[in-house]
This record gives C-alpha cells, sequence and structure tokens, in this order.
C-alpha cells in the first residue's frame, strides 16, 4: 500500500464511490486509510421498500438513481451495480417491476458477502427463473438455458486463464436436471418435486443425486471461479485487463482463502500497490451511470423535487438503461462506451446538467469559453491546428470524420472501396433455422415433426420450395424475392466444433476464426487491405460497433439516427453555440499526444463535431418501403438514407436481437413476429433503394450466431444448436438452394451433440462475397482456410 495523500485518497474514492466531493476526500484523509477502509464497507441504511407510486420503469431506475446520488453506503450501491451487470435480468422480458425491484434488494443484500450464498439467490431469485426460463425446467425434456449461463456468465467462465475449456455440453446437460423443478410462486422461489429429475447425474467428474446446490457448491469453489470473480471486480474498480494478467493474483488467492467471501477481495484490491499506480490511473472510462451520478455528486447539482426519473432518461439514451441490459452478457464496458453515439448524448447532457441544474428552471450565467481556453500560447496553437491537421494526426486508429460538403467527400472517398454496398444483417441470439426454412418433407417427411411435436410448422402454412422444403409464412416478402431469383439460401451453415457460446460465437463469426482467438474482424482486416481513405467506409447501425468493423485502424462510427446528431446548445442561450464549439474544441486540443481510454475518448470526442457537420448535409428519404412497427427498423431506414446520401459509406452492420427463444416459442406467435419483422424489413429496403436506383449495386446477407436444437425442450422452446440457414439477397445473386440441408436421420445427427450436421462453412459465404462482391482476396482474409466459391454471385 503506497502512501496515504490527498492523491492516492482521492483516487480510491473516485473508484470506490460513485464521485468524491471534496469535503470527501478532506475527511478520508483525516480519517487515515484504516478507518476509511472501513467507512466503506458500512452496510446500507435507510428505506429499501418498493418506491411508492412507481408506475413504470423509469420510476424504478429513478428510485436507484437517488439511492446512488443519496445514500450513505456508496461501494455497496457500486457493487449492486457490479452484480446487477455480472447476473444481467432485464425488465424487458420480465415485465413486473415489483420482482425487478426484489432481484436490486437481493444484489444489495449480498453485494459485499459470500458470493455463493449470492449465486444461490440468483439461482432463486423469481425474476431471474424468468429470465433464464428455469421456472419452465422440467424433469424428461429440461431447459438448458440458466444451467449454461450459470458456468459461461456467473460462475467459471467457458476458458479458464490458460485457455482450456472449464465444462462439456454433457456438463450442461447435466447441470440443467439438477435444477429442474427449481420454479416460483410468485414473488417465492418454490421447489416443486413433481417436476424435479431425482435420477443419477454426473457433473465435471462429481456424480450422484445431484441438485442445483451441488452444482452451486461445486462451481463457486472452483479456481476457474476465484478467477473470474477476481477478474470482474478489478476490471471494475481499477481497468480493464486479461483473465491471465498475474495481478488478478491476489485477489483469486483471497477469493479462495475465505470461503468465496467478497469483502477480503476487494480489501486485497483497496491495498494494493497496483491499484494505484500510474497504469491504473486514468483508465477507467465511465459508464454512463457513473458519469451522470458522479457528475450529479461532484458539482453537488440537487435534482428538482423528485425528478430522478429524468436522469434514469438520460442515462438510457447515453446507452445505460438500468433493469434492462442488453442481453445476457450485460452491458460491455471500458472501451465499449467510447462511441459516437454515446459521446454525443453525453455532450448533450453535459449541456443539460449546467443549463439546467438538474431539472431546475433558473437560468445560469452566460457561458464564456475563455477560462478553456487556457494560456495565449495554447490559444495559437488552437487556432494553427485545423480541422484537416487534426484529421490526418488522429486517423491511425482514429473515430474521426472530415466535416465537409458531400462533393469533397466523395471525392476523398475516390481511392475506397468502390461503389457497391454490402449490408450484413446479423439475427442476435441464434435464429431458429428449421422454423425458418422448414425441412418438412425431408428424409421421408418423418423427423422434423417427431423431433418438434409441439414447435412443428404445420406443412399446411408453408410457403414451399419444393416437396421437402419451404418458407415460415411468416416471411413471405423474402419467399417474393426468392421467386424472383434474387435470393440465395446457404444451408447448414456453421463452422467446425460447434460453440455454443453466444459470446463465442459471435465472435467467431465476426472474425472468421472458428478458434475465436482473432480479435479483428473479417470486414475490418479486407478494410485494412484496401487503399485509406479520408471518410469511413463502414458504419454500425445497431447503435454499437459490431465486431465485424472492428480492427481495421479505420474509423467505423455507431449511428442509431442522424437526427441524433446535433451540437448541445444553453437552452437559455442558444446564440452561444459559437462559444461552446470553441471550447469543445479547446479541450480536445489539450488532450493532444494522450494515450490509452483518454486519447481514445480524446479521438472520438474530436471527431464528433465533423460527424454532426457531415451528417447536417444528408437529405430526408421519401422511403416507400413498409418497414414493420418495430425499433430496429431505424436502422433500416437510416441504412437506406446513408446509401442514398452517397457520403461514403459502402458497408453497414444492423441488427435485430430476441432470437434466443429458449422458451414458450411460440407463444403469441413470437417467433414468427420476429421473422415478419426481418422479412418485411429487408423487403422495404429493397423497395427503397429500388426506387433511388440503388438496389443493383447493394448486397444484403442476413445470418446468425447458430441455429436452435433440433429438438424442442419442455420449455416450448429450443436450445443453442449448430447450424442454419443464410440468406444472400441482391440483384447479382445467382438464387436458388445454393448449398444442401443437413441430413435429419437420427444417423445423420452430430454424435457428441445430436444436432444437424455442418454442410456449409460460414467463411465460404463470406469468402463468396469478398471474392466475387469486394473483390479482394478470401485467402487473405480468412487465413488457413481453402476457400470454396459457392457459386451465388456471378
Amino acid at each position: 500500500m503506497p502512501a496515504w495523500n490527498e492523491e492516492n485518497a482521492a483516487h480510491l474514492l473516485r473508484r470506490a464511490t460513485h464521485g468524491p466531493r471534496p469535503r470527501d476526500i478532506a475527511r478520508a484523509l483525516k480519517r487515515g486509510f484504516d478507518r476509511t477502509l472501513e467507512d466503506l464497507f458500512e452496510p446500507p441504511r435507510g428505506n429499501d421498500r418498493f418506491p411508492r407510486g412507481a408506475e413504470d420503469l423509469s420510476d424504478l431506475q429513478g428510485w436507484w438513481l437517488k439511492r446512488m446520488t443519496r445514500g450513505k453506503a456508496p461501494l455497496t450501491e457500486r457493487m449492486t451495480l457490479l452484480w446487477h451487470n455480472h447476473f444481467a435480468t432485464s425488465h424487458s422480458k420480465i415485465d413486473d417491476l415489483f420482482l425487478m425491484h426484489l432481484q436490486n434488494r437481493t444484489l444489495r443484500r449480498d453485494a459485499l458477502g459470500s458470493f455463493r450464498e449470492l449465486v444461490l439467490a440468483m439461482a432463486r431469485d423469481p425474476a431471474m427463473l424468468i429470465w433464464l426460463d428455469n421456472e419452465t425446467n422440467v424433469a424428461g425434456n429440461p431447459n438448458e438455458n440458466f444451467a449454461r449461463e450459470l458456468m459461461e456468465l456467473f460462475t467459471t467462465g467457458v476458458l479458464d486463464k490458460a485457455g482450456q475449456p472449464n465444462y462439456t455440453e454433457r456438463d450442461v446437460e447435466e447441470a440443467a436436471r439438477a435444477f429442474t423443478g427449481w420454479g416460483r410462486d410468485d414473488e417465492f422461489f418454490e421447489f416443486n418435486e413433481d417436476l424435479h429429475d431425482f435420477g443419477p447425474k454426473t457433473f465435471r467428474g462429481l456424480s450422484g443425486d445431484l441438485d442445483g446446490t451441488d452444482v452451486i457448491e461445486q462451481l463457486v469453489t472452483d479456481p476457474a471461479t476465484a478467477r473470474r470473480v477476481a477478474w470482474r471486480i478489478y476490471s471494475f474498480f481499477a481497468h480493464p485487463v486479461d483473465l491471465a494478467d498475474p495481478v488478478l493474483d491476489p485477489l483469486e488467492s483471497a477469493y479462495l482463502a475465505n470461503d468465496t467471501a467478497l469483502r477480503p477481495v476487494l480489501e486485497a484490491l483497496f491495498q494494493s500497490d497496483a491499484f494505484y499506480s500510474a497504469t491504473v490511473r486514468q483508465q477507467h472510462v465511465k459508464s454512463p451511470v457513473e458519469l451522470a451520478v458522479g457528475a450529479v455528486r461532484q458539482l453537488g447539482v440537487k435534482i428538482a423535487g423528485n425528478r430522478h426519473w429524468e436522469l434514469a432518461e438520460w442515462c438510457t439514451a447515453m446507452g445505460q438503461s438500468l433493469f434492462a441490459p442488453p442481453s445476457v452478457f450485460g452491458w460491455k464496458e471500458g472501451l465499449a462506451w467510447v462511441g459516437t453515439s454515446g459521446m454525443q448524448v453525453r455532450s448533450e447532457f453535459a449541456a443539460w446538467l449546467t443549463a439546467t441544474r438538474g431539472g431546475q428552471t433558473t437560468p445560469r450565467v452566460r457561458f464564456r469559453p475563455e477560462p478553456l481556453l487556457g494560456s495565449r500560447r495554447a490559444r495559437k496553437k488552437l487556432m494553427a491546428c485545423t480541422r484537416r491537421d487534426l484529421l490526418k494526426g488522429m486517423l491511425a486508429g482514429a473515430p474521426f470524420v472530415f466535416r465537409g460538403p458531400q462533393s469533397f467527400v466523395r471525392a476523398a472517398f475516390g481511392g475506397g472501396t468502390g461503389t457497391r454496398n454490402l449490408i450484413l444483417f446479423e439475427l442476435f441470439g441464434g435464429n431458429d433455422g428449421l422454423n425458418t426454412i422448414v425441412p418438412f418433407g425431408l428424409d421421408g417427411g418423418v423427423y422434423y415433426d417427431e423431433y418438434r411435436q409441439r414447435l412443428a410448422v404445420a406443412e399446411s402454412t408453408l410457403l414451399k420450395i419444393d416437396d421437402r422444403l419451404g418458407f415460415h409464412s411468416a416471411i413471405a416478402e423474402l419467399k417474393s424475392v426468392y421467386d424472383s431469383g434474387r435470393m440465395a439460401i446457404c444451408q447448414g451453415v456453421g463452422y467446425p466444433t460447434p460453440n455454443f457460446s453466444h459470446e463465442t460465437s459471435a465472435q467467431i463469426w465476426a472474425s472468421g476464426d472458428p478458434t475465436a482467438s482473432e480479435s479483428s474482424g473479417w470486414f475490418a482486416r479486407h478494410l485494412a487491405r484496401r487503399p485509406p481513405t479520408d471518410f469511413p467506409c463502414s458504419a454500425d447501425l445497431s447503435g454499437t460497433i459490431g465486431g465485424v468493423l472492428r480492427g481495421s485502424g479505420l474509423f467505423a462510427p455507431g449511428i442509431e439516427s442522424v437526427e441524433r446528431f446535433a451540437f448541445p446548445v444553453d437552452f437559455f442561450h442558444p446564440r452561444e453555440l459559437g462559444n461552446r464549439r470553441t471550447a469543445y474544441d479547446a479541450m480536445v486540443a489539450g488532450l493532444d499526444g494522450a494515450t490509452g481510454p483518454v486519447g481514445e475518448i480524446a479521438r472520438t470526442a474530436g471527431g464528433l463535431l465533423d460527424l454532426i457537420d457531415t451528417f447536417a448535409t444528408v437529405p430526408a428519404f421519401p422511403h416507400v418501403g413498409a418497414y414493420p412497427d418495430s425499433p430496429e427498423s431505424t436502422g433500416l431506414q437510416e441504412t437506406v438514407r446513408l446509401i442514398d446520401a452517397d457520403l461514403g459509406l459502402r458497408t453497414f452492420h444492423v441488427g435485430i436481437s430476441g432470437f434466443d427463444t429458449h422458451s414458450k416459442q411460440d407463444q403469441g406467435e413470437y417467433h414468427a413476429q420476429l421473422l415478419r419483422n426481418v422479412s418485411q424489413g429487408v423487403s422495404a429496403m429493397i423497395t427503397d433503394l429500388e426506387s433511388v436506383g440503388r438496389m443493383e449495386d447493394t448486397l444484403i446477407v442476413v445470418y446468425s450466431e447458430f441455429g436452435r436444437t433440433v429438438y424442442e425442450n419442455g420449455s416450448e422452446g429450443t436450445d443453442h444448436g449448430t447450424v442454419a440457414p443464410v440468406f444472400v439477397i441482391g440483384d447479382s445473386v445467382r438464387g436458388g438452394l445454393t448449398t444442401p440441408h443437413p441430413g435429419l436421420r437420427v444417423d445423420d445427427l452430430t454424435e457428441d451433440e445430436g444436432e444437424p450436421s455442418l454442410t456449409t462453412d460460414f467463411r465460404d459465404v463470406f469468402g463468396t462475397v469478398v471474392d466475387r462482391w469486394l473483390v479482394d482476396d478470401p485467402n487473405a482474409v480468412f487465413p488457413g482456410h481453402g476457400y470454396t466459391d459457392l457459386g451465388f454471385l456471378g
């Protein structure tokens, strides 16, 4: 532990609380390190009941943010936020504010206690039982969802620090059996003996009549779990590290030596020299919640009345909606927060906070940029640093866009990847391919119905291709595209040695590397082989940056809406926009040469104004396509708009979530509606692009990270499977069934998983796109793979 001084005291409180005020630092300095550390572990006080009058999610979010900004146990609240992201559960599926609040109380209660008790409490938590479908996990036909995520996300992780697997697919199946009958009676956990599998099980070498508590005990005491807990805590409070980093060793040892207790792990961190080192300082990128709560606390802002719900809406706009994480993986941390959309809204939040003082309506003093400009020398340096100079200096790894008229942008793009557009449309969660292109008559027409006695799509409803296969009726628009000869269906698409982790499989598809060891995306590798450009070639319309676009060294902005990009103004002095922009430039210039996260933030912030000004030139698009009434339609419409604007963006990644259908897959036509949204969305894009003559130079690829199990489970759903179809759509496509459907006879299924076999390597699908559409060498983009042209492009 280094010397206890003002600098180290401030650092500790900045990381262990949600924003220390000057008096907090002074008090800590006076009390000394030991008493300050003891103060941090004080239990929470005050009312933890369900907030009175809470009617929607923003009310519950506001209640928690109020606790964070005013609470007397800030470390507990920080840990509650950490565990909320670790045991990520979303109101979008739970649809019960009380159950979400109940889970939040449980996380707070056990936040600093025993990890064993925390995991057991989450396994019995009503919201978690709904979220991961364990309330419908029954003997004889178990649901694997909770068992898989218990290992993959909550305890050991997929791989240990040496890169070796921590569990097998058999372990997932046996753990799922152990948790059968774990359900709920409203807001209370209930064990139903009639639904539990009391048969012998073997889980990771442990055999017997195992139940969920046996599985949890085996997992939480495993060194792999100790390592993962140490990694989670260190990355949250210090900075992101790899699982193998030796800095985690003392934290792992503290966990194992103290029977899964969490306080010793935190004490080991806060007492270590590494925590106070230069490596850790200025390495933590605040999440939206940390930013909002810290700003309110450190600036002494008093949120007017009980308007913390408004603070919650800002956090949501910046990308972090409490009680609604984007997936089971929670929010990505660190530099994942440094994106164009999020940074732009952070600027808007700062303007709101300073102009309204957190909802108060008393105008502030007029803004003057001079204090931020610093010395005369600094001002001269700023004026000499033109945007063009900034651009040249930052393009090397830089989120930066040159501001200028579209004519310049098109000229600057002239040496790029050409005029062909590529839309990568990803179905997040693993689409059920067997219920998309339905093999009703394959192999005699008996196996499909046998495997899926409740979920099988009736033959009479299908849009038939031939006497073996048919389109689900929900994708009638895509069937029309297929009939026009502009859609190729690649069947049985996947990769050797399937991985059933969402995160790992998505990384494999993005990187084009079945080993998941390659960090760059396959399209990013293609871009890196092209001549450099002054304008980004690709963009992500999902609000973040998909892995397929990462690693080229070029900027790929994340865009949710062109209209969202505008420089924030003081509501009471809107004519002072120029002053604010000058100050903004000054702050960015002051960070010139910064490295690490600060440098990344500076580069993104520097490019934001140019992106705003470029997008201001984008005209509205007269949509004629009939888009579905779904949130994802915005990304599809904005893609068409940007293609028509001809800025130089050529490749777009869009996505739609919800395909992780472990239970009640057909209830309310859930899966059918997802397919309908995809079909109508793609059809609407085609209609729009045709209306402006851009469909002939556009290719659309629709894919998912894996398929679903051939067998339905006892929850009227499907678990993570192997292969699924990929659709390739465009005027240049040779339509038809490009590759064969895998056989469905029992002997045709994979030996280990009992799933349809691979017939088409996904690298050949994308390789054909690289070869025939992007005019590049697929063997260079997908090294180590012997590329086969699938022939769906001329």
